[in-house]
């Protein structure tokens, strides 16, 4: 009784931390946690690995686990058990030291390997050239980025006029429509395609510009290169004279502004040096030859005169930008297609591919009657440039449907000798449009924003150059005896 009742009241348990438990840590817990184990004698060694270059407080996070002094850290010693190896000693000196077999087998392995990646290594590094010498003299006006010219964009688009149909015109043969199995040969050309006239030569735009009819003149070659501009990677140029209120956009006589680019935009385009096989120059050749081969040798010999005599089949057509910008486009079509009655026929433009071998090129004879999409596809993704000034040519002009032949090689052998033209898909020009995602407002702006730079400075003579390099376009001021072919044709009109 005398214990209980000098027990207090007011308390229970110890009222205080004995000395011998001062040092000892406290870890709380909750009673949701579960306690499987009193003491960890391994959590602290396997921190101090993990955590091994971090501060003591920040090891001391665990539950078990507490800072500890510094002090018994120098009677500490790790043994390494891993046995030490002796250096290798070599008998003789006149033998070739293993090091240097090494070396000599490395060398022979890394120059055995060279000839595979040859062809990539050449096409990645090879330096780019602009297409046209930039002289010491030539005033840089401005540069704008591909990215900037994508952000153009005209208020509205331009309606066509027709204003002038000359020369005559072949009917399509629609049996290249209808499968062609087996493939049928290409017929080689008796004589070279004729040279297109460029703007400043053709006699009937001097007339229209005499006329008054409009105050910007160019063929639709030349429009579709600057319309298109963004998709190119080659480096390309076009020559601007001022006349008066009058602007002539040209090409250049000794330019390869019409030869066909194969493979510009593929991820592994072909290589740029003119000496080796399949090379980006012989490739454009080829091309060229066959696109003028196919679209003639689709043809009948049946004609449609069109009106006044001309080397080929144009249609003059007029857009108007704006008020103080009025566009006279000369444009091409390759062919018509026959109708109900002889009044009723559709335009036609006609253009081919050509197959070349590459390490990931699909072949055309098994792959075009099972996906001929998906060959297509590729096709747009390695020649975008190409098929953008395609579907721009065909705006221009006005043509209602599109015919595109598939050429391979013969034997996939022979890069220029013989050809075989394997089909022929059918668009509609809108469609085809469409598919190349064109946007024809911003392809009239990048048109615009030229003419008005030109109009701006006091030059008469520019050339618009599409960078080797970079993605972007530069507008030069020139002298005005430069390229004195077009200089002298465009400074006859008045």
């Amino acid at each position: 009784t005398e214990a209980l009742t000098s027990i207090p009241t007011t308390l229970w348990g110890p009222t205080g931390l004995p000395s011998k438990f001062s040092d000892v840590p406290y870890a709380p817990f909750s009673k949701s946690e579960r306690i499987g184990r009193v003491a960890d004698w391994a959590q602290p060694t396997q921190q101090s690995k993990q955590y091994k270059d971090r501060p003591q407080q920040a090891q001391s996070t665990g539950p078990f686990s507490f800072a500890h002094e510094d002090e018994d850290d120098d009677a500490f010693h790790v043994v390494e058990n891993k046995p030490t190896q002796k250096p290798k000693q070599y008998k003789s000196n006149t033998q070739t030291h293993p090091q240097h077999r090494r070396n000599e087998r490395k060398e022979h392995t890394h120059n055995k390997a060279k000839p595979t990646n040859r062809k990539w290594h050449e096409s990645k590094t090879h330096l780019r050239v602009a297409s046209v010498e930039i002289k010491p003299e030539w005033k840089l006006c401005d540069t704008i980025s591909f990215s900037d010219l994508q952000k153009l964009n005209l208020e509205h688009t331009p309606v066509a006029v027709n204003l002038k149909d000359v020369g005559s015109v072949r009917y399509y043969d629609k049996t290249y429509d209808r499968g062609l199995k087996p493939a049928r040969a290409l017929k080689k050309m008796d004589t070279p395609a004729p040279a297109k006239t460029t703007t400043s030569d053709d006699p009937i735009i001097r007339d229209f510009s005499q006329k008054k009819e409009a105050n910007v003149f160019a063929t639709d070659s030349v429009l579709a290169a600057l319309m298109a501009a963004p998709r190119s990677v080659l480096s390309w140029d076009i020559v601007i004279t001022k006349v008066g209120d009058n602007i002539f956009l040209d090409k250049r006589d000794d330019s390869q502004f019409d030869l066909l680019t194969v493979g510009e935009t593929a991820p592994e385009p072909p290589s740029e040096e003119k000496d080796v096989p399949n090379s980006a120059y012989s490739l454009a050749l080829e091309a060229t030859t066959i696109n003028n081969a196919f679209s003639k040798q689709v043809l009948q010999p049946k004609s449609l005169n069109l009106g006044q005599k001309a080397p080929g089949a144009y249609r003059y057509r007029k857009f108007e930008l704006d008020d103080d910008t009025v566009v006279i486009c000369r444009c091409e079509v390759d062919g018509i297609i026959e109708g109900a009655s002889p009044k009723d026929y559709q335009y036609v433009s006609i253009k081919a591919l050509n197959e070349w071998e590459t390490k990931n090129s699909l072949n055309w004879r098994k792959k075009l009657d099972s996906s001929r999409g998906g060959v297509l596809a590729t096709e747009i993704r390695n020649n975008s440039y190409k098929f953008g000034k395609w579907g721009a040519m065909s705006i221009l002009s006005g043509v209602e449907q599109i015919r595109l032949g598939y050429v391979s090689r013969v034997l996939n052998r022979t890069p220029t000798v013989n050809h075989e033209i394997l089909d022929v898909q059918l668009f509609k020009a809108v469609d085809f449009a469409t598919q190349m995602s064109l946007n024809i407002k911003n392809m009239w702006a990048i048109l615009k924003y030229f003419v008005d730079a030109v109009r701006e400075d006091e030059g008469t003579r520019f050339v618009i150059l599409k960078n080797p390099v970079k993605p972007s376009l530069a507008l030069y001021s020139v002298p005005p005896e430069s390229f004195n072919d077009a200089a002298s044709a465009a400074s006859s009109n008045p």
